[in-house]
């Protein structure tokens, strides 16, 4: 991380994305009707960074209080698919998803992931490399409790928190500072055949899809 900051002190990385504080408690529901969330960190200008439809609308909201990184996200989709299959794993990779990545360092030689589905089922995964996954891993202190989906005839909204504490005991948060990714994949039927689109807050550079990448990720800030 250190070589991160020092880029930065020499003017060779962009400006941190800032997260606000603000001490107010939330109940996690899927619904975001409390005030606090108007005054979050929000983020709308995704991308689709490998074909060149039209993105859906996406929308990512933030903001920490004393304990928690709390998350909010709205996505339009007219086809909110989600895949039936009794393994956990392939059922919500088969299906329209929100993920959150975390790295401990800029070289992402150790990083994390948390997929949520619009089924209200979730996969996560700790990475020692690129895509060396540590089999049965799972995210400390997140379950199904700690986000909820709500569904509209227009999409569905994901709703959560993680703990900071958890954060900074995996080594990503350090005084303030952590690189997250924010991605989606939404899948979508076309000729009766099922297809994927991408959808990222930053531009990829290398030409077929992979989250697992350090352009995904942006260095944040609470303040």
């Amino acid at each position: 991380m250190a070589i991160v900051f020092l880029l930065w002190l020499l003017g060779l990385q962009p400006k941190a994305y800032v997260i606000p504080r603000h001490e107010v408690g939330i109940t996690i529901d899927g619904k975001a009707k409390e005030a606090i969330w108007n005054k979050s960190k929000t983020f709308e200008k995704f991308i689709s960074p490998w074909d060149t439809l039209q993105v859906p609308a996406t929308t990512f909201k933030s903001f920490c209080d004393s304990t928690h990184f709390n998350f909010y996200f709205k996505v339009k989709d007219s086809q909110v698919i989600c895949y039936d299959n009794k393994e956990n794993t392939k059922a919500v990779e088969g299906s329209d998803r929100v993920e959150l990545f975390f790295a401990s360092n800029d070289s992402l030689s150790t990083y994390y992931g948390i997929e949520m589905d619009a089924c209200e089922r979730f996969i996560s995964f700790k990475s020692n490399g690129y895509r060396k996954f540590e089999e049965g891993w799972e995210f400390p202190e997140f379950s199904s409790d700690d986000f909820k989906i709500k569904g509209s005839r227009k999409g569905y909204a994901v709703e959560g928190r993680i703990k900071l504490e958890v954060l900074k005991e995996l080594d990503i948060l350090h005084n303030g500072s952590m690189l997250i990714g924010v991605h989606r994949a939404e899948y979508y039927r076309q000729k009766k055949e099922e297809k994927v689109r991408w959808i990222s807050w930053n531009d990829f550079e290398v030409s077929k899809p992979d989250f697992h990448l350090r352009e995904g990720f942006r260095m944040v800030q609470i303040k």
